[in-house]
């Protein structure tokens, strides 16, 4: 009889396997849907994953509304593709429908709306589309953010706000509200600010507006980046320059061509100083003075020196050779003058400044940093500025593991930077530090000097004993084993070089207190009296750890003084 079992057999056939096709630099450059992308791990079919794309092909994902260019393939591994999103290039009159070029009206959820900056101008104008209407009676303010990410941790502001000094003053653009012809409490734009950094046509942006306790508004708005400086203005045919003008805090409020200096600011380089050009249809151009445009003539020779001292400068900047102006001077370059006078008066604390610098171990890397204090004149506040000093012209840098050498830091701070009650000033000094060993030794780790010629340097010998370290029982002594309090204050605080006088007082104050700072959250207060005492803290100590002693003086009328900083290297 016939086996027909083998009829109703079963065999099992493989599925023919697809390769992906690589696109060479000879092919032409092409786009694709995502979907059609080769993606490591999946499979590629006849439809979907299998093509490997070149760089700068685009895909298209729909489903997110992107458009990537590659940016690059890993031909040599995976064959996976990186990709960038992608713009259109934006450009007027390129396109039958401006609100194409420009975006229309909407949210963040959907097309573009125009934030233009206008670059021509410093800082550069911003303005955002005044179609954007802020509705709420909470509005307070608003930032512009780069791309979409507005997140509180990774999301980067770009808009600012400048003074008329042409220094910073926040990151957040005004609003105000919109006239009409009835009463109006709730309706906003947003006011022109500035732009912090040059952005290219086409660039996205976000604008987050802000209520008044700094909470979030929404919606938000994501828009396209236009450079409106090539718009012509109605006028643009009669723009003149027709005057120049010096901005300045040190600007008289009453007379807006008189600068009123402190008898202690040694030289006006140490002055901030910008100027800004105006043209007939009210634009204007900001420029740092002392640059190949604007210059003032008279200044470099000025020294205030007496108070009641006068003196007469020239403002001057030289015109471009496109520019005209009403009233031009004529010469090898043309140029616009406008004159100013100078007068001394009594000095202000805050411009005789002072920092002190001191080398801190850091047990993570086994070297040193410099940790910067900068005190004024007029003792009221002391303050940490590590991170706002900056190296002077032609300074050299900080070298935290160069030993047996001295280094002299040129080193400068803006005070305006410090804090914003002080003008636009910048202090510069030299620093003298050596290095001798780590932290960790016994013995002299290093000194310091803070004024040009200092003899002796400070740090020799000094230290922070640790009496005990047991818990609940931590002492310590700052007289670094000297014998007399004379000794002691001029090793510990006048070698120092706490600030001078220099006009009115012989010596430095003499503290009535000294303070242990460990940071500035923990500090340990004594009268001076305790020099030679063991002190009791609550902060554990570890060998080569830095403590800062702040001198301070209280005088008849209850005022706290601030003299100045020592460092001490905590030794058991």
């Amino acid at each position: 009889m016939t086996d027909l079992s083998k009829l109703f057999t079963t065999a099992t056939t493989a599925a023919v396997q697809l390769e992906p096709t690589i696109r060479t630099a000879q092919d032409a450059w092409a786009q694709f849907n995502i979907d059609q992308i080769y993606q490591p791990g999946l499979t590629p079919t006849a439809t979907h994953y299998n093509i490997v794309p070149k760089e700068n092909d685009l895909v298209y994902d729909v489903v997110n509304k992107l458009i990537n260019r590659v940016t690059h393939v890993d031909l040599q591994g995976t064959l996976a593709s990186t990709y960038t999103p992608w713009y259109p290039a934006q450009e007027a009159g390129a396109g039958v429908d401006d609100a194409v070029i420009f975006g229309a009206p909407s949210t963040y959820t959907s097309e573009y709306i125009l934030c233009g900056i206008d670059y021509s101008q410093m800082p550069p104008k911003l303005s955002v589309d005044n179609r954007i209407q802020i509705k709420g009676s909470k509005s307070s303010k608003a930032k512009i953010f780069l791309g979409s990410d507005i997140s509180s941790t990774t999301g980067k502001v770009v808009s600012a706000r400048y003074d008329n000094s042409g220094l910073l003053v926040d990151d957040a653009l005004q609003l105000e509200l919109i006239q009409t012809t009835g009463q109006n409490v709730a309706i906003r734009t947003i006011v022109p600010g500035s732009c912090n950094q040059t952005l290219p046509d086409g660039e996205v942006v976000t604008l987050v507006v802000y209520d008044q306790d700094g909470g979030v508004i929404l919606p938000a708005y994501r828009m396209v980046v236009q450079n409106t400086a090539f718009v012509r203005t109605a006028d643009s045919g009669n723009k003149f320059i027709k005057s120049v003008q010096l901005l300045s805090s040190f600007v008289d409020a009453n007379d807006p061509t008189l600068l009123k200096i402190p008898v202690n600011i040694v030289s006006l380089a140490a002055v901030e100083l910008r100027a800004r050009v105006w043209y007939t249809d009210n634009t204007y151009q900001d420029w740092p003075v002392g640059s190949s445009k604007m210059v003032l003539n008279g200044a470099s020779e000025y020294a205030p020196t007496v108070v009641g001292q006068r003196a007469n400068f020239l403002l001057t900047y030289f015109l471009s050779s496109d520019e005209q102006a009403n009233n031009a001077n004529t010469g090898l370059t043309p140029h616009v003058d406008q004159a100013y006078s100078v007068l001394t008066i009594d000095a202000i604390g805050a411009f005789s400044p002072k920092l002190f610098g001191y080398p801190v171990w850091q047990a993570s890397s086994s070297q040193y940093r410099m940790n910067w204090w900068l005190y004024t004149l007029d003792r009221q506040l002391a303050y940490e500025v590590t991170d706002k000093v900056e190296m002077g012209f032609n300074g050299t840098p900080f070298d935290p593991s160069l030993f047996g050498s001295v280094q002299h830091l040129n080193v400068a701070v803006s005070l305006s930077v410090v804090a914003p009650q002080y003008t636009a000033f910048r202090h510069a000094q030299q620093v003298q530090v050596a290095l001798y060993q780590p932290a960790t030794s016994n013995g002299t780790n290093w000194s310091v000097g803070v004024d040009p010629g200092q003899s002796p340097l400070y740090g020799a010998s000094l230290e922070l004993q640790l009496k005990s370290v047991a818990v609940g029982d931590l002492r310590v002594r700052v007289d670094s084993g000297l014998a007399d309090y004379a000794t002691w204050l001029q090793q510990l605080y006048y070698n120092s070089r706490p600030i001078l006088a220099p006009n009115s007082e012989l010596v430095a104050p003499e503290p009535t207190h000294f303070i242990l700072y460990i940071d500035a959250t923990t500090q340990y207060r004594f009268p001076i009296a305790q020099w030679n005492q063991d002190l009791s803290i609550s902060t554990l100590l570890t060998q080569g750890q830095n403590v800062f002693v702040k001198w301070v003086k209280v005088d008849a009328g209850n005022t706290e003084l601030q003299l100045g900083i020592s460092a001490l290297v905590a030794k058991a």
